[in-house]
């Protein structure tokens, strides 16, 4: 099974696309090194495929799981972390996926980011 098919069968897409929440929860649902390194580098593919897509594939999908676990309690952030460390993965706006960020931090950061 090719990267991308592995990816394809984790989210669940049947050819006709996924949610942000399928992706996501298949991210976090990955238990070992090897599976998260293939997830992402058949998210990585899959991105690169999409017609309207002209960014950096691999940042995009980087930040994506990043932003994913923020959503998630620190334990499974810092699983997150681990597995696909050799990825690269960070959250967009707090980087390391390990750091905890205060509510007030948080808010600061959102209203930083509307401000602009």
């Amino acid at each position: 099974m090719t990267d991308l098919e592995f990816f394809m069968r984790q989210v669940g897409d049947d050819g006709g696309g996924h949610t942000i929440g399928e992706f996501g929860d298949a991210a976090m649902r990955q238990n070992t090194k090897d599976d998260a390194e293939r997830f992402f580098r058949g998210c990585v593919e899959w991105t690169r495929r999409q017609p309207e897509y002209t960014g950096d594939a691999e940042d995009t999908v980087r930040q994506n799981i990043g932003y994913w676990s923020g959503y998630c309690s620190s334990e499974t952030r810092a699983r997150i972390a681990k597995l696909y460390a050799d990825c690269g993965v960070y959250h967009p706006v707090f980087g390391s996926l390990t750091r905890e960020a205060s509510p007030e931090e948080a808010f600061a950061s959102g209203q930083k980011a509307v401000a602009q």
